[in-house]
């Protein structure tokens, strides 16, 4: 596999799709997913307005000065908060990774009101985040049917039925923005935005700029580039 497929799913968001269609578009998933592990998923219910939103009210978080931002700073217990430069390294073997990131866990999706959010720093963050997950998991349960319906499993709502916690306190389902500044000269020549690494997820729903970076290593050991394509999701198991 050296390109990673792009899947219309268009055919499975019909009032009343009809079975072969279902059958044809998890098929086509299931494929994608044994064999690149990655998958353009093109015409998903998500918008490409509400993602602009999403990275508008980003921005004003992440153009926010350092000490403003480390007021949100991560707290690890809940997964919540801002993760500053450097904060974390997925590979080891290199140096800590060079971008920043918010992430909104669990159980601030499920609507505790404990949590701080950065209201100062854009009024309308937390309702954007908010709105754009329940979105997400929309279009996670309509993928992981359409994926058990494609494996032709005896109970086509097993996925769902694992992953009905989503968005709850009982459920590590994160929702996470990430912002990779310009590396200046002064760091080290192996220095990487993100290192190598897999996701902890069942799957994970990537929403990129025009700018790219991503690389997908194939069932070759072969690192592809993932081309931002527009109007995409790239979902990765």
């Amino acid at each position: 596999m050296s390109h990673i497929p792009i899947v219309d799913f268009s055919l499975s968001l019909e009032e009343n799709p009809s079975r072969s269609k279902l059958e044809e578009t998890g098929k086509l998933l299931y494929d994608a997913f044994s064999t690149a592990g990655f998958v353009y998923l093109k015409n998903a219910s998500i918008k490409t307005k509400d993602v602009e939103r999403l990275n508008h009210v980003t921005e004003e978080i992440f153009n926010a000065s350092y000490q403003e931002k480390q007021k949100f700073a991560w707290d690890h217990k809940h997964n919540f908060g801002y993760v500053a430069l450097n904060r974390e390294s997925v590979d080891p073997n290199k140096p800590t990774d060079y971008k920043e990131a918010f992430n909104v866990g669990a159980e601030a999706l499920d609507g505790d009101q404990t949590f701080c959010w950065p209201h100062h720093l854009s009024d309308t963050f937390h309702i954007v985040m908010k709105n754009f997950a329940q979105s997400c998991k929309e279009v996670a349960h309509q993928v992981l049917r359409v994926l058990a319906i494609g494996m032709e499993l005896e109970d086509e709502e097993f996925f769902i039925k694992q992953h009905h916690l989503m968005h709850t306190s009982k459920n590590y389902t994160t929702l996470r923005s990430l912002y990779y500044p310009p590396v200046p000269d002064t760091l080290p020549l192996n220095q990487l935005r993100l290192g190598e690494h897999s996701d902890y997820g069942s799957i994970t729903l990537l929403f990129q700029d025009n700018i790219g970076g991503l690389q997908v290593e194939n069932m070759d050991k072969e690192f592809v580039d993932a081309v931002p394509i527009e109007g995409t999701i790239l979902v990765n198991i």
